[in-house]
């Protein structure tokens, strides 16, 4: 193993017979790594990665609105919580709401229980510049008026948000409930049929039905199950599991057996661009 040339004292020559299998070992375990890394498994036809950037929480804003606990009067008052014209949830007292949402600007309102919100009135409606990877705070709060509480919204700091909510319990945004929302607003007598199965190359296939005449669809693809209508040319798409609306999609026909569109994590906007999605049918 080493030169006879070379003369070492032998208690350098033991030395260096202990040390060596530790280098060797070093060595070879740097190797496994690099190699485990370059075989990584990639992900399977179906399961959206969690951390692509359209999805992953820091390329996505957050808005907080909470509601610190109020006298009994108006403990028992539950505000809506409307997000770009979506009911997500009625706000209970002591409660926050958290919800992930695209960047750019969102409208958050609030009103009486049960009513439909009052766009425009300013103590019930603000517009929230969300930025990718920070939080808004909003702060609720039930202002009672002649007849019953309404609920009144201000965005607040981050100091005063995060002490504000410190204590508070939280409560999950209704996706499901602003879904039904989102697609009884398409309301267009269904130019197109699009039963059968579908694929798409990140989701899978899609089976999807649509009875002949009507304008809503069922289906599933792969963990999902998918509820939506048709309108126009047009198909609105919600994905839940185990009934949590998780994403949305619009596609537009384009021709007999091509769905082009894209889908977003939450309700999917008009004016946001999503991550495109491509259907194919045989």
């Amino acid at each position: 193993m080493f030169s006879t040339s070379l003369r070492y004292p032998a208690g350098v020559l033991l030395l260096l017979m202990l040390c060596l299998p530790l280098t060797l070992r070093a060595q070879l375990s740097k190797q496994d790594q690099e190699t485990a890394k370059g075989e990584q498994t990639p992900v399977t036809a179906g399961q959206i990665p969690a951390a692509r950037s359209e999805t992953s929480s820091e390329n996505m804003a957050k808005i907080v609105v909470y509601r610190e606990s109020e006298s009994k009067g108006k403990a028992k008052i539950k505000p809506p919580v409307i997000y770009d014209g979506f009911l997500v949830a009625y706000l209970y007292n002591g409660n926050y709401v958290e919800l992930q949402v695209p960047p750019g600007q969102h409208i958050i309102s609030s009103n009486k229980e049960g009513s439909r919100i009052l766009v425009g009135k300013k103590e019930n409606t603000l517009i929230i510049d969300a930025k990718a990877g920070e939080t808004s705070y909003i702060q609720l709060k039930v202002v009672m008026g002649a007849w019953t509480g309404v609920g009144e919204v201000q965005q607040v700091p981050e100091e005063t948000g995060k002490a504000g909510m410190a204590s508070l319990a939280r409560q999950e945004p209704d996706w499901t409930r602003a879904g039904k929302t989102w697609l009884d607003g398409q309301t267009e007598l269904a130019a197109i049929n699009v039963n059968g199965t579908w694929h798409g190359s990140e989701w899978g296939d899609f089976i999807l039905h649509q009875t002949q005449g009507s304008r809503e669809l069922k289906g599933n693809c792969d963990k999902w199950d998918i509820h939506g209508v048709v309108s126009g040319n047009r198909v609105y798409l919600l994905f839940s599991s185990y009934g949590d609306v998780t994403y949305s999609a619009v596609l537009t026909a384009a021709g007999d057996k091509v769905l082009d569109g894209s889908y977003s994590k939450g309700l999917k906007a008009e004016d946001t661009n999503g991550k495109p999605m491509h259907l194919t049918k045989d």
